[in-house]
């Protein structure tokens, strides 16, 4: 009689990578030409950034709470300029991806033996 063992693993670095690739996919959909779709779009992108952040918190100590609940009520305000919460959106992307880069945590390296 066989037994099968399957050892699965998620680490943390793969998990923030496929967070980051969905904040930038909801940023490069970002439909600029009607404001109702522009707001639609930036709320998918804003909700995306919010998981990233939440993710990356622990790690880069990094809080941008505040901005981003304000950023939200603007997003809901229907004479706020969405250029500028794009603009603010895109720029806490930036401090993410700064963290995460001065963490070496977007590429992950492993140690290979070779024996001679």
């Amino acid at each position: 009689m066989s037994i099968s063992v399957v050892k699965e693993t998620v680490d943390y670095t793969w998990v923030v990578a496929r967070q980051l690739d969905r904040v930038a996919e909801a940023a490069s959909s970002i439909n600029t030409d009607i404001k109702a779709s522009m707001r639609k779009t930036l709320l998918r992108y804003y909700y995306a950034l919010r998981q990233l952040v939440t993710l990356v918190r622990p790690v880069l100590n990094l809080d941008c709470s505040d901005v981003l609940d304000k950023v939200l009520a603007k997003l809901h305000d229907s004479n706020a300029d969405l250029i500028e919460i794009y603009k603010v959106l895109d720029e806490i992307e930036a401090k993410v991806l700064e963290g995460l880069m001065r963490k070496h945590l977007l590429i992950r390296t492993s140690v290979l033996r070779v024996e001679e």
